[in-house]
C-alpha cells in the first residue's frame, strides 16, 4: 500500500453503491487503494439487486487479501433493485413536508410516495449510501461511485480541506452546471468565492420556466467523489432528509445540500477551477455509470477485466 502512514484521526470508511458492474467497481476499489490507501479502514458494497453472480466477486477472500488491510463489507438491498429513484420510508413526510416555495400537508405526500411506489416504506439502509451512514464509527465518509479511475491522492486532499474549515458538512465536486439556468452567471469558482447567482440559490432555473416559482435544484456537492460528514448525515437522515435520496426535484445529494446549507453548514470543492484530472476521472470509460444502470449504453466489461489484469495482475473468479 503507497503513501504516508494514515493518522488515525484521518481514518475514513468508503461507501460505494454496486449495480451488476463487479469488474469496473473492484477496478475502483485498487485505483483507490493504489493512491489513497493509508486512510481507508472499511469498504462498505451496497448493492442493489445484482444477482448472486455480481456479489461473489465482493465476497471473494482474494479480494480481500489483494485490498489489505481494509476490511470489506457486502450487504444486498432488502426490498428495491436495480436503478431505483426516489425512495419512500418511514421518514419520508416529515422530509418532504417543508417545500420551499409552496406546502402540501405531510398525509398527502404520504399518500403520493405510496401511490407512486406501489410498496410499503423501504427499509432505511436500502437508501443509497445510507447502510454506511448508519454503520460506520468514523467521523468522515467517503463516498464514490464505480466508475471511477484515481490517479492521486483525493483523501489527503479532502480530509486537509475538512480539518482546515470549521462545520463543513461536505467535501467535493460541486455543481452539475450542465443542467443548470445559471450557467452564464455562475460557476464553481464563483461560488467558492462567496457569489450567490440568486437569493433563491441552491434552487436553480429550468430551461423556459419561470424562476423561482418553477424550479429545480442543480447544485450540490456531486456524489460520484465526496468526503461527507457522517455526524451532519446522520443528524439529517433522523429528520427524513436522506443524502442518498432523490428528493424535490433534486438528484442524490441536491435536496439534503440546501437543507444543511440553511441549517449553518458548509461545504468546499478544493478542486473548483483546477484539473481533477490529477486526482481522478469520473466516467473513463466513455459512458456515465447511470447510463449503463438504466439500458441506455453498452458496459463492456470484458475491457474492464482485461485493464484489472494488466494493471493489477487481478483476475475475477470465473463461473
Amino acid at each position: 500500500m503507497e503513501g504516508t502512514p494514515a493518522q488515525p484521526t484521518r481514518i475514513v470508511d468508503v461507501a460505494v453503491q454496486s449495480y451488476r458492474k463487479p469488474e469496473s467497481l473492484i477496478y475502483t476499489l485498487f485505483s483507490l487503494h493504489r493512491n489513497s490507501g493509508a486512510w481507508v479502514d472499511r469498504v462498505f458494497i451496497n448493492d442493489d439487486g445484482s444477482g448472486e453472480d455480481c456479489v461473489r466477486h465482493y465476497r471473494d477472500p482474494r479480494l480481500q487479501e489483494r485490498l489489505a488491510p481494509w476490511k470489506i463489507s457486502v450487504r444486498v438491498n432488502t426490498l428495491r433493485t436495480g436503478y431505483a429513484r426516489q425512495v419512500y420510508t418511514q421518514r419520508s413526510p416529515a422530509t418532504l413536508r417543508d417545500r420551499p416555495l409552496r406546502r402540501i400537508r405531510a398525509r398527502q405526500i404520504t399518500e403520493r410516495l405510496k401511490r407512486f411506489l406501489g410498496a410499503p416504506p423501504t427499509p432505511e439502509d436500502d437508501v443509497r449510501y445510507q447502510w454506511a451512514i448508519n454503520t460506520t464509527d468514523k467521523a468522515c465518509l467517503f463516498v464514490m461511485h464505480d466508475d471511477i479511475r484515481f490517479s492521486g491522492d483525493i483523501l489527503d486532499l479532502y480530509l486537509r480541506t475538512q480539518s482546515e474549515t470549521a462545520r463543513l458538512a461536505i467535501v467535493g465536486d460541486l455543481g452539475q452546471c450542465w443542467s443548470c439556468g445559471f450557467t452564464a452567471v455562475c460557476s464553481p469558482e464563483r461560488i467558492m468565492a462567496g457569489e450567490r447567482p440568486h437569493t433563491h440559490w441552491p434552487l436553480t432555473p429550468l430551461a423556459g420556466k419561470p424562476f423561482p416559482r418553477s424550479y429545480g435544484r442543480s447544485c450540490r456537492i456531486n456524489e460520484w467523489c465526496c468526503l461527507l460528514n457522517v455526524g451532519v448525515a446522520a443528524d439529517f437522515s433522523a429528520r427524513g432528509i436522506y443524502f442518498g435520496n432523490y428528493q424535490d426535484r433534486g438528484d442524490v445529494g441536491a435536496y439534503w445540500f440546501d437543507k444543511v446549507l440553511a441549517a449553518g453548514y458548509g461545504f468546499a470543492d478544493p478542486l473548483a477551477g483546477r484539473d481533477r484530472g490529477a486526482f481522478y476521472h469520473h466516467g473513463w470509460q466513455g459512458h456515465a455509470g447511470h447510463s449503463v444502470w438504466t439500458g441506455q449504453m453498452p458496459y463492456r466489461s470484458s475491457d474492464v477485466r482485461d485493464l484489472l489484469a494488466s494493471e493489477f495482475g487481478y483476475t475475477l473468479a470465473p463461473g
